[in-house]
């Protein structure tokens, strides 16, 4: 019987952590677990590990930790279930509805997915069909093969601003989920057309091969001649690169990038075997795309028409991508020439001669603002335009969030570019920051680590040891179940997985950290114990630190019942209501000896000395 633990377990073991993670973070062997830069806050250094074996992952920067499902919900933003539905889809496991776990009715992000591939399969079938001629004869006359056209999955629109709805009535497929999906609008009457008429359709895929959005190019007089999607629960323009799917592989072997500004490029690109190639979609390189570039790759070689509107777009596509720490190149094409032309008329071997020629991004402005300020051919004029420049890059968000080291090189670079000593550069650097210091701004996307809650004291602090012993090897829970009491703790959260574990030791007696995760359902509870166990995989056998964290708890446990017997104890021997004096006799003896009692406890586990206060007795 299909239970909603087994399907789970199912779906983990067929959901290798570092697979799964692979498909968005370019990941690097190191020790007996891999490496890479972190997918949910920027970095220059790598600070995000997998570990296999355990199968889970932890940001030694921000902090993200979690197991497989917790990277799902953290990367995509959505609940367990969700993230539980994308790895079985991703697996191939079916999940019935009597074990989805309490799904919520709607609308979600794999009914947009299995809509998206809905539409993708019709407009690909309407491209090889009979109205399909117009279409084939545009990719044909753009040199695109018939196999790469059925690699991107390219399609075909018809003219009709019903095409889609009325194929989805017979498919069963809701006007509210063609709307969610961005695949109709309403118009102002109230009626639905169809967002995509009379163009050529590319689909737009995320790394995990789900159809995000669709890209369409106008075959007739539109007045646009590219648009898009409109944003939806699972397609945000500014995170996706076109031909991301297909370049994964080629950007971790070739560690380079190279961004062209269309559709047909990337395609034309990949025919030619520059598999690396991707595009932004239909605007300017993001902050977002280029994060997610550098996950992959160390390089980006921009690649831009020669018009003053494409110098523009890859100045910006530069700086950008220079935030995000990558090693930025300009390519420049000919005059009046695109990538898919230029490759359609010339040889592989000329297109890569081209990215050879790649001048670094420094080197692009330098000459950008040399030719602002008429070529530098006055003194004045060399003058104006070195100011201009340095002030650039003093300013700028780039240099900003340099390290010293690669502040140094930058500098080192400015002063061979602008022909002055480097100490020169230096002090216009900091004379031009002296004048108009920019106010300081968190870097996009990246977030403190969260903060922990020390323990309030010597006490929960002897139970947090014990709790990071029992989440590493829960099989010990038996020689602590007397004394490990969750109610210690003050942390709620410690509180929470500390119940959590004494349920499931319980329960299974061994259980393994991503069960622990599973039974929380929380990415921040997943990152804590994330925490726990990377303390536990530090220290002593884990055996005696349990030992030692039992004798702590009995002495302090003693100690503070010795504290309130003396107590008891002194304030009894000056004031007792005693019916008698041998009543008042008997009673101080209990007490003493019950105090002696919890002293010698105290003293035998060496946590402190109790003196012992007898002049009232």
């Amino acid at each position: 019987m299909q239970t909603r633990e087994s399907i789970t377990q199912d779906i983990r073991a067929a959901s290798d952590i570092a697979g799964v993670i692979g498909q968005f973070v370019s990941l690097k062997p190191i020790g007996q677990g891999f490496r890479g830069l972190c997918p949910f806050h920027r970095e220059k250094t790598p600070s995000f590990y997998v570990r296999p074996a355990e199968q889970y992952f932890k940001c030694f920067g921000c902090g993200k930790a979690g197991d497989v499902f917790t990277f799902i919900m953290e990367h995509d933003s959505v609940s367990f279930p969700e993230a539980r539905q994308i790895l079985a889809d991703r697996a191939g496991i079916e999940i019935k509805p009597s074990s989805a776990g309490g799904a919520k009715p709607g609308i979600g992000r794999r009914d947009i997915f299995r809509a998206n591939q809905w539409a993708m399969d019709l407009f690909r079938r309407e491209l090889l069909g009979s109205a399909g001629g117009p279409a084939r004869e545009y990719v044909a006359s753009r040199k695109i093969s018939e196999a790469m056209a059925e690699q991107f999955k390219v399609g075909f629109a018809p003219d009709s601003y019903d095409f889609l709805r009325s194929r989805s009535q017979q498919s069963g497929v809701p006007d509210d989920l063609l709307l969610a999906a961005g695949l109709i609008k309403r118009a102002d009457d109230g009626d639905y057309y169809d967002t995509f008429r009379h163009r050529l359709i590319f689909p737009i895929v995320d790394p995990t091969e789900r159809i995000v959005g669709f890209g369409g190019r106008a075959l007739g007089g539109q007045s646009a001649k590219y648009i898009n999607s409109p944003e939806t629960a699972v397609f945000h323009k500014s995170q996706c690169l076109y031909g991301m799917n297909h370049a994964r592989s080629a950007l971790k072997d070739r560690e380079r990038a190279v961004l062209v500004e269309g559709y047909t490029d990337v395609i034309m690109a990949h025919q030619h075997g520059f598999a690396e190639t991707v595009a932004p979609l239909g605007t300017s390189l993001t902050e977002g795309q280029s994060d997610m570039l550098r996950r992959y790759s160390p390089c980006v070689v921009v690649v831009f028409d020669a018009d003053p509107a494409g110098r523009k777009a890859a100045d910006r596509a530069a700086e950008i991508a220079m935030k995000s720490h990558l090693d930025v190149l300009l390519a420049v094409m000919p005059d009046g020439t695109d990538p898919c032309e230029f490759l359609s008329e010339k040889t592989p071997a000329d297109f890569e001669e081209l990215l050879i020629s790649a001048k670094p991004a420094l080197l692009f402005k330098w000459e950008i603002t040399l030719r602002e300020h008429q070529g530098g051919g006055t003194p004045a004029a060399r003058l104006r335009a070195v100011t201009s420049f340095i002030e650039f890059v003093a300013f700028s968000d780039v240099f900003g969030s340099l390290g010293d080291i690669e502040r140094g090189l930058a500098i080192d670079q400015l002063a061979r570019l602008v022909g002055i000593r480097r100490e020169s550069v230096c002090e216009q650097i900091e004379e031009a920051r002296r004048r108009n210091r920019p106010p300081q701004v968190e870097t996009a996307g990246a977030k403190s680590k969260p903060a922990r809650t020390r323990p309030r004291d010597a006490l929960e602090a002897a139970v947090l040891d014990a709790l990071i012993v029992l989440v590493c090897e829960p099989g010990l829970f038996d020689q602590a179940k007397e004394w490990f009491d969750p109610r210690l703790f003050i942390d709620e959260q410690l509180r929470r997985i500390a119940e959590a574990t004494v349920v499931l030791a319980g329960e299974t007696g061994e259980f393994s950290v991503n069960e622990l995760i599973e039974k929380l359902e929380s990415s921040d509870d997943a990152a804590r114990i994330v925490d726990l166990v990377e303390q536990g995989r530090s220290g002593g056998p884990l055996e005696d630190r349990l030992a030692a964290a039992a004798e702590r708890m009995t002495a302090l446990s003693a100690a503070r019942e010795s504290h309130r017997a003396q107590q008891q104890w002194s304030s009894r021997a000056t004031d007792h209501p005693a019916s008698s004096e041998e009543d008042r006799d008997q009673n101080l003896a209990k007490l003493f000896d019950r105090t002696k009692e919890y002293a010698s406890a105290a003293n035998f586990a060496g946590i402190r000395k109790i003196k012992m206060d007898t002049t009232h007795y």
